[in-house]
């Protein structure tokens, strides 16, 4: 009898040591995730672009046929086609239109290069011309109807010419303002030997600083026979006491820019 009872005590011990709290799973245990991953989402689609081509050109460069354009980054706004197109600050500029315009190159393999040109705009708003003024305009200083207007042909500004005289027609010139009175100044933009990307041009001495002569015309002498020298500002032009000329010559290593003044009598 006492052994039955010994062996009925013995498996009810292991049955409750089968049920202590030592025994069981920690509550800290980690537990199965039921999270199920988020499905991959494709990229949103890229905004539609707002640019809007002013101007394309072919361009060669050692063989390589290039596309240049002027490219506005959204629709430029009218500018100088009202009574104020024969004032002074419209000068070079009327019929035209302004704002973020960029120079634009597409080399074939290569990304696109861009020179943002309303850094060297006086006023900071880029402005070209769009149509041309005719001579009964400019007599009557009645501007045109705009629908007349928009009849036009379209003014040429991309003309590509060897303006620093490397042997290459890689540069085009950029009226970049209209003060005073007689005076558009110009600046020239494109690509040289030494610096085969878009820059404004600035003398071998100081390349990084554009040359910016006084009228725009300037830059079609410059164009021809070096050297060649400018007349700036002459004596009386808007008050002035001295004359002012500058002297352009260039060889290997770029433009070289040498300004002179004299008292006036």
């Amino acid at each position: 009898m006492r052994a039955a009872a010994f062996a009925l005590a013995a498996v009810a011990l292991v049955a409750c040591s089968r049920d202590t709290p030592g025994s069981r799973p920690s509550s800290s245990a980690p537990a199965a995730s039921t999270e199920v991953a988020p499905e991959p989402t494709a990229p949103p689609p890229p905004e539609p672009s707002t640019a809007v081509v002013r101007e394309e050109k072919e361009v060669d460069v050692y063989g390589v046929k290039e596309t240049w354009r002027l490219e506005w980054k959204s629709a430029p706004v009218p500018t100088c086609i009202d009574d104020s197109f024969y004032t002074c600050p419209c000068e070079g500029f009327a019929f035209g239109e302004k704002g973020d315009l960029d120079l634009v190159r597409a080399r074939p393999g290569q990304p696109e290069e861009r020179l943002r040109l309303n850094a060297y705009f006086v006023e900071g708003d880029a402005v070209v011309p769009r149509w041309a003024t005719t001579e009964a305009e400019k007599k009557s200083l009645v501007p045109p109807k705009l629908a007349e207007l928009a009849s036009r042909p379209l003014v040429t500004v991309m003309k590509l010419g060897d303006y620093d005289h490397d042997g290459r027609a890689t540069e085009l010139v950029l009226q970049v303002g209209a003060v005073p009175c007689g005076h558009q100044q110009a600046v020239v933009v494109g690509i040289d030997r030494k610096n085969p990307r878009l820059h404004a041009f600035g003398t071998a001495e100081k390349p990084g600083a554009p040359v910016v002569f006084e009228h725009a015309q300037d830059w079609e002498k410059v164009r021809g026979k070096l050297p060649v020298t400018l007349t700036e500002t002459p004596c009386g032009d808007h008050g002035a006491d001295q004359d002012t000329r500058v002297t352009v010559r260039a060889d290997a290593q770029g433009l070289h820019v040498t300004t002179s003044t004299t008292k006036c009598p």
